[in-house]
């Protein structure tokens, strides 16, 4: 039998969420702070195969629930930024190509 782990209910309210998104547009508006956010999605990134058929499953599983929870927050603060920085790398990544 798999026991099922609730997902911990956001008990923010509604001013501290508000704060909170209005912090990190002011964080991201810094070119250190989009450098780390650029780094964190890097080092732990959403889109990862977290199943190893091993317990790295779970190292993997954590890793990728603190990314969704950052990533959350960033589309609330800003909505198209994953969207903007996914484009960034792949005209990059184009770029570098034809070089």
């Amino acid at each position: 039998m798999v026991d099922v782990i609730e997902p911990k209910k956001d008990t923010r309210s509604q001013d501290e969420q508000t704060q909170l998104v209005s912090d990190v547009r002011r964080i991201l508006a810094t070119p250190e702070g989009k450098r780390f956010f650029i780094w964190f999605f890097q080092t732990f990134p959403l889109l990862r195969e977290c199943y190893t058929k091993n317990a790295d499953t779970y190292y993997f599983l954590g890793q990728w629930s603190v990314s969704r929870t950052i990533n959350n927050l960033l589309a609330d603060a800003v909505p198209d930024l994953m969207v903007t920085l996914l484009l960034r790398e792949e005209f990059d990544s184009e770029r570098t190509k034809r070089s």
